[in-house]
């Protein structure tokens, strides 16, 4: 008895689907749709199961499509949301592997399970021209389920006789009844085949398929065939492929996912170096095994212009190329490029994604806009090693499956103010629990801060900074050019009016008073002289001689009087060199011996400062210029004398009190070379002993009320008004 005869027997629901493949095994259908729409009319039909759905995906679409439906649309996993991607990822994982599987649904599809769950088996041989195709049934409830494995191997058989009685012209055009997206990264868009050879039908294949049918239809159930070491291979690389395609659709950042398929994509295909650039003018974004790369080297700008002028073709570019003419367009590129880049095998592949119509959400229901570039995949060998015989056609899969990750991270990527858009996201999820509270609470806070800040009003004060001064007061200026020749009063000593306080010394003016008074001295005695010669003349009758002397007479007198006045101009002069108080008060003026004995001075420069003491005081104030407005603006609203605040810098702790009498309408240069407005304050107290001649005040001006904000923050608004709001 064989290995065969052994096995229990099949179930009477498999018994019955085994008698309709074999049916469909003499089905005179030249095309896989015919034979997949009959298979689930005839399941559904003769009770087998309550739906049915041939899922496949081939080369002549980069998509899996629902091919042939009974009963099917109404399934829950079709038309929620939450269920598709579940779906899809056991979907993805038969097509790889061709192992039947029940589907095992998340807790959340629990509420719509009444009805059960599909089983979904795998009807592939090798590289199949039609794929790889799944069929998924539905139970019809009786508790009879197909045997997985029987099942799917006499699918599998099925496959297998049409692949060897197809030949003669490719199949019509199939016509999609539902639309499915693919599972991220593992089947669709990412997961293309390669494209179907011609077929036609034999009869001897007929037959061969009837005895193999005929076989499997005994009752013992038939083990699934050992793999061969080719399909093992195959079904690996497979998942390897699935793997990359996953791990592209984990980022939608260009670089990371441009350096996934540089780096796993030389993995994939076993070759020395894949390149990955971006953009429809394409520019390098990652080369295998490099973390870095210069932008001005002449690999990247010559691989750059190779890359235009592809994009500009629209194909797949190889070399070497067996009897193809290149275009002149191409040549010169191509020969740059081998001459930098020392590639013994090269395939340049343009990344195209077809975009659907934005007029529909069945982009399979509508028509499709032209493909659009998203960039090119560059792969390489540079050694003589050996190379996979069909390494051009992995090339062209690996950029079916780099492309839309690309164009995706393209798209996301060119959002406007990604980064900021970014950041608002990750704060707004950031926001759980307690910190929505907490962020609540900041809001309210700085909600009521800034409305105290507009609406309590505060006092606006200036600050100044000032001496406190007697009210009485007196400069003793220089009456002439001199210089100081004795000093009579130190500081801070008490004078009346009248002392004299400095001796100037001038001898210019003394030589002038001692030549006015000589002259005065001679003229006086030839005045006598002549009034002596006179008389002599009288005397002795000389009438002549008496007449001409009275003329002299006459003239010497206008001289002394003339003389007369000038030594008293120069004496009242000289007096003045004596220096005198003109006030009762004190030497205000600091060291005045030091300052100003044997010092030479000017008509009108300051020697000395008296003060009263014993009468008022007041503060001398220096306001910056930039404050004046607040000053006058509080004068013109108020219409009375400004309260001022202010502190003894000896002693800061206790605060005192003044009026705004005076602001000078001008601003005048300090010592420190800044503008200030020169005002005066009368002070409101008596300060006892803290009274102190040039004692350092600072003070606050009291302007009115304003905001407590501009109180708080005037001087940057100020700033942001003057230098930027004007």
């Amino acid at each position: 008895m064989s290995d065969r005869d052994t096995q229990t027997a099949p179930s009477a629901r498999t018994q019955s689907a085994w008698d309709l493949v074999s049916d469909l095994a003499d089905d005179t259908s030249r095309s896989w749709t015919d034979v997949a729409d009959t298979l689930v009319q005839r399941l559904v039909e003769s009770g087998l199961a309550r739906s049915a759905g041939v899922w496949l995906v081939d080369g002549n679409s980069p998509e899996v499509r629902l091919q042939a439906q009974r009963e099917f649309l109404r399934l829950p996993w079709l038309t929620i949301p939450e269920l598709k991607p579940d779906h899809e990822q056991w979907l993805s994982s038969v097509f790889v592997r061709g192992q039947p599987l029940t589907w095992s649904p998340p807790p959340q599809a629990a509420p719509h399970g009444d009805e059960g769950w599909p089983t979904l088996f795998a009807a592939r041989t090798g590289r199949t021209p039609v794929g790889v195709a799944v069929l998924e049934v539905m139970p019809n409830g009786s508790g009879d389920h197909f045997e997985p494995d029987a099942f799917g191997d006499l699918l599998t058989e099925l496959a297998a006789t049409l692949e060897r009685r197809m030949q003669g012209p490719p199949p019509p055009p199939r016509i999609p009844d539902v639309p499915m997206t693919p599972p991220i990264g593992a089947v669709g868009s990412n997961l293309p085949t390669a494209s179907p050879p011609p077929v036609t039908v034999s009869a001897e294949a007929v037959a061969q398929a009837l005895a193999a049918m005929a076989a499997k239809a005994a009752p013992q159930a038939i083990p699934a065939a050992a793999p061969t070491e080719a399909g093992a291979a195959h079904e690996v690389a497979w998942e390897k492929l699935v793997q990359l395609a996953l791990n592209l659709q984990k980022s939608l950042s260009v670089k990371e996912v441009s350096a996934i398929g540089a780096n796993d994509g030389r993995v994939w295909l076993g070759c020395d170096r894949v390149t990955v650039l971006s953009g429809r003018r394409p520019k390098v974004a990652a080369v295998s095994g490099l973390t870095r790369l210069s932008r001005r080297s002449p690999w990247v700008r010559t691989v750059e212009r190779l890359a235009q002028v592809a994009v500009k073709g629209g194909i797949p570019l190889s070399f070497p190329a067996e009897d193809v003419e290149l275009p002149e367009a191409v040549e010169k590129p191509l020969g740059d490029y081998l001459a930098e880049g020392h590639s013994r095998l090269l395939r340049l592949v343009p990344l195209k994604v077809a975009e659907p119509s934005p007029e529909t959400e069945e982009p399979d229901l509508k028509r499709r806009r032209p493909a659009l570039v998203v960039g090119c995949l560059l792969v390489e060998q540079l050694t003589e090693g050996d190379v996979s015989s069909d390494w051009e056609w992995r090339a062209d899969q690996l950029a079916r499956c780099v492309a839309r990750p690309l164009a995706n991270a393209q798209s996301f990527e060119s959002v406007f103010l990604l980064p900021l858009w970014r950041a608002i996201g990750g704060f707004w999820r950031s926001l759980r629990g307690s910190r929505l509270w907490t962020l609540l609470a900041i809001v309210v806070g700085l909600a009521l801060v800034t409305a105290a800040m507009v609406l309590i009003p505060w006092e606006y004060r200036v600050e100044a900074e000032g001496l406190l001064l007697p009210a009485d007061k007196r400069e003793v200026f220089v009456p002439m050019d001199a210089e100081v020749r004795e000093v009579f009063v130190t500081s801070g000593q008490h004078v009346a009016a009248g002392d004299v306080l400095v001796r100037l010394e001038n001898p210019e003016l003394e030589a002038e008073l001692v030549a006015a008074t000589t002259q005065l001295d001679e003229k006086r005695k030839l005045h006598r002289a002549l009034q002596f010669q006179i008389d002599q003349a009288l005397r002795a009758g000389r009438r002549e001689e008496e007449l001409r002397l009275f003329g002299q007479m006459e003239e010497a007198r206008e001289q002394i009087l003339g003389l007369s006045r000038q030594v008293a101009i120069l004496t009242e002069r000289a007096a003045r060199l004596e220096v005198r108080s003109p006030v009762d008060g004190t030497v205000a003026t600091f060291q005045v011996d030091q300052l100003l004995r044997h010092r030479p001075v000017q008509r009108g420069e300051v020697l000395l400062s008296i003060m009263n003491e014993e009468g008022p005081w007041q503060l001398e104030l220096q306001v910056e210029e930039s404050r004046l407005g607040h000053l006058v603006r509080a004068q013109q609203q108020g219409g009375e004398a400004l309260p001022v605040e202010f502190v003894l810098v000896t002693k800061p702790e206790r605060h005192y009190q003044a009026t705004l009498q005076e602001v000078a309408t001008r601003a005048t240069l300090n010592e420190e070379q800044q503008l200030v407005v020169r005002s005066i304050a009368d002070l409101q107290v008596d300060l006892g002993d803290q009274r102190r001649i040039g004692a350092e005040v600072r003070a606050r001006i009291g302007c009115g009320p304003k905001p407590l904000g501009y109180v708080l923050f005037g001087d940057v608004i100020e700033f942001l008004q003057r230098y930027f709001w004007w």
